[in-house]
């Protein structure tokens, strides 16, 4: 029986090429003369200088505390306020107010289920209804009940029904189809996360509190975003497991996808909390930060791989559970990365992002270091491109030495 071993030391090797082909563009750049490479070369200078100037002791805390706002920077701008972007709203709006509609439409027409053709029709009376009486003092009580159901079905009740039907359409299909529908189906996913955000914080307002100032709901806000994030990963995870050990139909259930999807989505907003709380305090509070997140993406792993298949001819135990987290096959016996191994990983993905920022941290300060021995202070500054460059290469040898060690 494949143990899975080769494919992910296939994987680091890959990753290397990857690195060592970037490590050759950023090459090529450092040769495009200062006045045509303009502020990428000036941001990435500045940057340069800010890995030179911070202490040894303290490129983890910049590198934690960096990564933690970047992450909460992306909620902010891809889920928080959306719909302050302009594509958000032609993308959303020609999805939810034309390409739904006339699918429905023509699905119904074919013979398929008609409740979405009907469904959009009560909401076009609904809005027509609105565009005469809206005005009307007299119907005030009948108007907002109507305005709340026409928002709650475009963007909480619609999106819903699609996800569940496309969702079943992924689990249903053949592995390779699944993982690649799973991507435009993750749009729907985003839909239905945004609007139950939506309804999320107009609960927040009524109770009097206010979403923005809120930890409980930037955490919510956070575990809602990923959600679409955690459904693709977990197609690929599933895809990953086929081709380490050659199992040709993996399991799949709503049970897997639902386990899958929701547990790697809380893992970003609770592992971030953690990684911010010891990047402020830095130190031993940063270590044991770290070690905290360890230990609850180990158990959120465990919990994963017990849920994910619970009640099922693939049910585990809980040692079993423990098993599959340390890499053994469900007794224990053998080295076997399957896809339960995979899916039961994805709680570790922001984990690992935060440890591979650090390490690209010390890397980059030890070429800075470097630069510096040979070409003086500032040379690093001097040459951004050139420091990247060297850096990538720096990783992508580290990546084929773990490959090497497998």
């Amino acid at each position: 029986m494949p143990s899975g071993l080769s494919f992910v030391q296939s994987l680091l090797e890959l990753a290397g090429v990857l690195t060592a082909l970037g490590a050759f563009a950023l090459l090529v750049a450092e040769t495009v003369p200062p006045s045509r490479s303009g502020g990428g070369r000036r941001r990435l200078a500045a940057a340069w200088r800010d890995i030179a100037g911070a202490p040894w002791p303290r490129v983890s805390a910049c590198l934690t505390g960096w990564l933690t706002s970047r992450f909460d920077g992306v909620v902010r701008s891809g889920f928080d306020n959306a719909d302050r972007h302009v594509a958000f709203s032609v993308v959303i709006l020609s999805i939810m107010l034309v390409s739904v509609p006339a699918a429905a439409a023509v699905n119904a027409l074919i013979g398929g289920s008609p409740f979405l053709f009907w469904y959009y029709l009560s909401l076009l009376a609904g809005v027509v209804f609105l565009f005469f009486a809206g005005e009307s003092g007299r119907l005030k009580v009948v108007n907002g009940v109507l305005a709340i159901f026409l928002g709650t079905s475009f963007f909480v009740v619609i999106p819903i029904y699609l996800v569940h039907s496309f969702t079943e359409v992924t689990i249903n299909n053949v592995l390779v189809h699944g993982v690649l529908k799973s991507i435009p189906v993750a749009v729907f996913w985003y839909i239905a996360a945004y609007g139950t955000g939506l309804a999320f914080d107009i609960a927040v307002r009524f109770a009097d509190g206010e979403p923005a100032g809120s930890a409980a709901a930037r955490f919510v806000h956070g575990f809602l975003a990923s959600l679409p994030v955690g459904y693709v990963l977990t197609f690929a995870a599933l895809l990953a497991g086929h081709f380490a050990v050659f199992d040709q139909d993996p399991a799949r259930s709503w049970q897997l996808v639902l386990a899958g999807a929701g547990i790697t989505a809380l893992s970003l907003p609770l592992t971030t909390r953690i990684m911010a709380w010891g990047a402020r305090r830095g130190g031993a509070a940063l270590v044991a930060a770290y070690g905290i997140a360890l230990a609850a993406a180990s158990g959120l792993s465990v919990v994963l791989a017990y849920g994910a298949y619970a009640g099922g001819e693939n049910a585990l135990t809980w040692t079993a559970a423990v098993n599959v987290l340390i890499g053994r096959s469900a007794d224990g016996a053998v080295v076997h990365l399957g896809s339960a191994f995979w899916v039961s990983h994805l709680p570790f993905v922001p984990l690992l992002a935060f440890v591979f920022a650090v390490v690209a941290g010390f890397v980059a300060k030890a070429v800075v270091a470097g630069f510096r021995a040979v070409a003086g202070e500032g040379a690093a500054g001097a040459k951004p491109f050139l420091t990247s460059a060297v850096s990538s290469g720096g990783m992508a040898v580290l990546l084929w030495a773990a490959a090497a060690a497998l």
